[in-house]
């Protein structure tokens, strides 16, 4: 199962025939993701996209215990990078995610290799290219494919440490893993998660004192943070002490249901199902397959590491702090960071079957997992269509001041009108210049030039003097798409 090569080999058979075909392969993803282009039409990424706007300026927004946003520098100090280059836009915000969606199909493919061998690198590769749910992250700037790109080579370099004879070899490659999964970690908390499942394997495995050595990578890349922190606030772990209080009061808010996850990844329902298309249903097929064939030990590591993030991701807990068990929060993002290893073990599952039935299975997961792509797309695009409709009709009379219902509004419109992001950033404790909370509404004879957002649905004028008064003196009345109405007072 393993392939063993030279110490000195970061990736082995680099001159095969199979990486020409990998060039296809990744031609093709990244047309399909164009095709799907879904850059800002979320909510969080337009915070990241401050962020790397106010970075690209010289601004970095550290130290600020109001969010976790700011503590992902591996997300959006990159996309800087681009912005700096391009300008603020969705293209140089979407080319980070859309790199590193890029890299998940060579990370899937260089898995794949290192546990099955180039035939089913190539097929491994070749799902991960139109993973609708890497299809539909691959263009936004979250920190989805970026931990899965990432957790990937840490993922990879780990194994390639344990099945490499050499002992500095393999300590340089466990440490090359400890460092990719701080990069992961840097993107998101969460990635933490994946040395449980190096813990787990770890622990069946000969001379387990060398896998310390992967712990020591990620500590070493950890410690500029630390430092800083440390410098600056007395606080070495302020970053983690900030992000997790905001994780615990996120679990308390949001829905932590069992059947969150289930009911997506089984397509239970068609958002679930235009996301995740019928990845799961031939993951379980392939347990069920190797499990009878009594060949299970062949996709024990990747079964062990969808297992153990899963399982946490699941059922285990935010905080346990007295006497409560508080489920973690639960996102169908999260479910990213088992995106490789439900690749890899449908690739090398329908690599044993026949022929025919290969290119049949084949075809149908291609046939719906575009179609799904495209229905995710639509998705996004309905949601983002009545911010840019308002901001099209909003933007050419340079108004002085726009005032809307909620964080969703003031995200969006703050985008697209290039207004500066007041530190600090986090809706719930920031205030914005240009955009703000109808709450914050002035009298209305201190309106001038100014639009009102108003969202039907949850009536935020009623019993706001202000806001009542303003629609009154309103020059100018457009109706969005039945419940969104802009009011101009000039």
């Amino acid at each position: 199962m393993a392939i063993r090569s030279g110490p000195s080999e970061l990736f082995p058979g680099f001159r095969d025939s199979a990486y020409p075909r990998l060039g296809y392969i990744l031609l093709f993803g990244a047309l399909l993701r164009l095709w799907c282009f879904n850059a800002m039409t979320g909510y969080d990424e337009f915070i990241y996209a401050h962020l790397a706007n106010n970075l690209a300026q010289g601004v970095l927004q550290v130290g600020d215990a109001s969010g976790y946003f700011s503590f992902r520098y591996l997300l959006y100090a990159p996309a800087a990078f681009f912005v700096k280059l391009f300008g603020l836009s969705a293209f140089s915000l979407s080319l980070w995610p859309f790199l590193c969606s890029m890299g998940n199909i060579c990370a899937a493919f260089l898995l794949g290799r290192l546990f099955f061998g180039p035939g089913s690198a190539i097929l491994s590769a070749f799902l991960c290219a139109f993973f609708p749910f890497s299809v539909t992250y691959g263009t936004i700037l979250y920190p989805e494919e970026i931990i899965s790109f990432l957790l990937g080579l840490s993922v990879y370099f780990y194994f390639r440490a344990d099945r490499t004879e050499e002992s500095n070899a393999a300590s340089g490659f466990f440490v090359l893993s400890g460092i990719f999964a701080a990069l992961a970690y840097y993107t998101r908390l969460n990635a933490l998660l994946v040395f449980g499942f190096y813990g787990v394997y770890a622990a069946f495995r000969p001379a387990r004192m060398r896998f310390l050595w992967v712990p020591a990578g990620f500590l070493l890349a950890l410690l500029p943070e630390a430092l800083f922190y440390y410098f600056k606030i007395g606080d070495p772990f302020y970053s983690w002490h900030s992000q997790h209080q905001m994780l615990i009061s996120s679990a308390v808010r949001f829905s932590s249901s069992l059947r969150i996850y289930l009911e997506a990844i089984f397509g239970l329902n068609m958002y679930g199902l235009s996301l995740f298309g019928f990845f799961y249903h031939f993951f379980s097929a392939a347990l069920v397959y190797f499990s009878y064939q009594r060949k299970f030990r062949d996709i024990l590591p990747l079964f062990l590491w969808f297992a153990c993030l899963f399982a946490y991701l699941e059922f285990g807990p935010s905080d346990m702090g007295a006497g409560r068990y508080v489920l973690a929060l639960k996102q169908l993002r999260f479910l990213s960071m088992v995106s490789l290893p439900v690749c890899l073990v449908v690739a090398v599952f329908i690599s044993r079957l026949e022929v025919k039935t290969r290119i049949g299975l084949l075809a149908f997961l291609l046939i719906s997992s575009v179609a799904g792509g495209l229905k995710m797309s639509e998705y996004c695009a309905a949601q983002a269509a009545p911010h840019e409709l308002a901001y099209a009709y909003m933007k050419e009379s340079a108004p002085g001041a726009v005032f809307v219902p909620g964080a969703d509004w003031t995200q969006r419109l703050n985008f697209y009108f290039k207004t500066p992001l007041a530190a600090p950033y986090y809706p719930k404790t920031g205030q914005y210049r240009g955009v703000r909370k109808l709450g914050e509404l002035p009298g209305s004879g201190a309106l001038k030039n100014s639009w009102l957002v108003v969202d039907t649905r949850e009536l935020p004028e009623k019993g706001s003097k202000p806001v009542e008064n303003a629609i009154k003196k309103a020059a100018k009345v457009i109706n969005i798409n039945g419940f969104i109405r802009l009011y101009y007072v000039h």
